[in-house]
């Protein structure tokens, strides 16, 4: 029979890679061990009657014919014929002695070495490193007793934990029965021809026999990114939409063009940095676990708020204005939502008496109409709201500015309300037709801006304090009803 092919050394990827490094490729030629006792030890033989048993020599040896003469035998069965995990020892299980005790076969320099399986896995146990544990319980996945159940245990930690020592056993008597089918091979090719030379790695060592187990699969990763881009044409047709919706008249917004393009780039940028990556792994035990990992897209809510930020606001860098520049009376009449809420927001300043420039009024709009802000948007009742908010803010600039208004302001009165009494007096003492004399006027903002609102009679002296008083026609009317008075005390008139 032809002697036993060499086997060669695995490839191990993965964590194993320091772990082969370490392990000898296939069945290396081992080294010279130390010589033996003149009276070698015996193996331990079971307790109890046992009839005609030889104790088997434990040592080196190159008599190879110790595989073919019965000295040493493979056990697959007890003596019931109850099949077994096959193993070595140094005679086939009997009635008084069913289990007998296994002999591990391993190589030396100049033939073989049989020696009990503890030794050598308590030898071998220690010699594995901290660093390889987790190497080698993978490598030895099939060897455990107990099953994938036992093996998750073992693994989740680098001890040499039992389980993992019964694994080694079970390896060691595994390769002990691999290599007395190799050496039985030889010991026949060598009684047929003594000359017969020992074939290089013939038997494997444990390291050895370790290394060359298939490998079990390892812990895998799998990434893969995405992106959702916008095209050009697309992102185009939403600032034009946009500004038909919200301005009404794309003649207002400055540079529409060269802003609808800072969109696309705006935009574009945004998307290619918000790359989404999903992370598949796969663990030793076949559990797949998938995670996605970046910024989520851009929602129709954040490209919204874009496109209104550079119609309302513009862009420095291409020295657009947006809609800064253009009247009030243009953004009202143009009839898009910010012309609504920038109507109602201005309308509601004059009420309380908060004068708020164009660009302020803007301001404003754009908040009220942010969907990603106050929660404003398309619809109407959305866009109430963000309005409503900005209107809050008004009422309580309101109350900051007119101390003695608040308590009116919050039981439901517009300051204009207030305002309206003193204005009309003062449209009466300066001869001036109803309208003539707003909210914001010097005199009236003093009447309504203190502690305490001004009496009629106080706020009537204070508007005729005024040298243009004495020009009006009720000041011409008081003086000549004061000097016919005189006159007619006097008795210069009837």
């Amino acid at each position: 029979m032809a002697p036993k092919t060499p086997t060669p050394k695995p490839t191990i990827p993965g964590p194993l890679a320091s772990a082969a490094a370490a392990l000898p490729s296939g069945k290396p030629k081992p080294k010279p061990t130390a010589s033996t006792s003149s009276k070698p030890p015996v193996i331990p033989q079971p307790v109890g009657k046992v009839a005609n048993v030889e104790p088997i020599n434990i040592g080196e040896s190159k008599d190879w014919n110790v595989f073919l003469n019965g000295t040493l035998v493979q056990v697959a069965s007890g003596p019931q014929g109850v099949n077994v995990t096959p193993y070595i020892a140094g005679q086939l299980p009997t009635t008084d002695n069913p289990n007998p005790t296994g002999i591990a076969i391993l190589p030396t320099a100049t033939g073989f070495k049989t020696t009990s399986v503890d030794s050598v896995a308590a030898a071998s146990m220690t010699g594995i490193t901290a660093s390889n544990i987790q190497a080698y319980k993978l490598k030895l996945r099939k060897y455990y007793p107990g099953g994938d159940k036992a093996f998750k245990l073992s693994y989740s930690t680098i001890d040499k934990d039992a389980e993992f020592q019964k694994a080694i056993k079970r390896a060691i008597n595994e390769l002990s029965v691999d290599n007395f089918q190799a050496a039985t091979r030889y010991a026949t090719a060598l009684k047929a021809n003594p000359s017969t030379p020992v074939p290089s790695n013939l038997l494997y060592d444990f390291d050895s026999y370790v290394l060359s187990r298939p490998d079990i699969q390892e812990p895998t990763s799998s990434g893969e990114s995405t992106s959702s881009l916008t095209t050009k044409e697309d992102a185009y047709a939403e600032f034009n939409r946009t500004v038909k919706q919200y301005v009404g008249d794309p003649v207002l917004v400055d540079k529409l063009e060269d802003l609808r393009e800072a969109y696309w780039q705006k935009l574009h940028k945004i998307e290619m940095d918000r790359n989404t990556t999903r992370i598949t792994r796969t663990d030793i035990f076949g559990n797949t676990v998938a995670n996605t990992m970046g910024e989520a897209p851009l929602t129709e809510q954040d490209r919204t708020e874009m496109r209104l930020g550079l119609i309302i606001n513009g862009d420095k860098k291409i020295a657009s204005t947006g809609i800064k520049a253009a009247t009030q009376e243009s953004l009202e009449d143009a009839g898009g939502l910010i012309s609504q809420a920038y109507g109602k927001l201005k309308e509601t300043a004059a009420d309380y008496g908060i004068r708020l420039t164009s660009s302020e009024l803007l301001d404003r709009t754009y908040r009220a109409l942010k969907v990603g802000g106050i929660s404003a948007g398309l619809s109407t009742g959305t866009m109430a709201t963000g309005i409503e908010q900005e209107i809050a803010t008004i009422k309580q600039s309101a109350k900051a500015h007119f101390k003695g208004l608040s308590q009116y302001i919050d039981n439901g009165l517009r300051v204009s309300d207030i305002s309206g009494n003193f204005q009309r007096m003062k449209e009466d003492e300066m001869g001036l037709v109803e309208g003539d004399i707003d909210i914001y006027d010097d005199d009236v903002q003093k009447a309504i801006g203190g502690a305490d609102i001004s009496t009629k009679n106080d706020f009537i002296s204070s508007v005729r304090s005024n040298p243009l008083w004495r020009k009006t026609p009720k000041a011409n009317e008081m003086a000549a009803t004061f000097i016919n008075t005189i006159l007619k005390s006097w008795g210069k008139v009837g």
